[in-house]
């Protein structure tokens, strides 16, 4: 068997494990996302009303739940494949 020259490319199937652990990667960004926007929500309806900081730290609360609900959600969704969303097969059967 010869090895493949450096100018070759050899095509590597994509495993389901790397693509998993990337997906997982990036769900810190929109736990953030989710803070940030909700904190700047309540920030600039604090300063429109004048309620400076309640409005801000409920805002930020439920960015943080919010963040971590979503979090939770597509990690247990990645990990455990063999759950279904939405069958409606069993809906029909019955």
């Amino acid at each position: 068997m010869e090895k493949p020259s450096p100018s070759q490319k050899v095509r590597r199937p994509r495993s389901t494990s790397s693509s998993n652990l990337w997906m997982l990667s990036g769900l810190w960004m929109e736990m953030l996302a989710s803070i940030i926007g909700l904190g700047l929500l309540g920030y600039g309806i604090d300063r429109w009303v004048g309620s400076f900081p309640w409005l801000t730290i409920i805002g930020t609360v439920l960015g943080v739940i919010g963040g971590l609900y979503n979090a939770v959600k597509k990690a247990m969704g990645i990990t455990n494949p063999t759950t279904k969303k939405n069958d409606s097969s069993d809906a029909n059967q019955r």
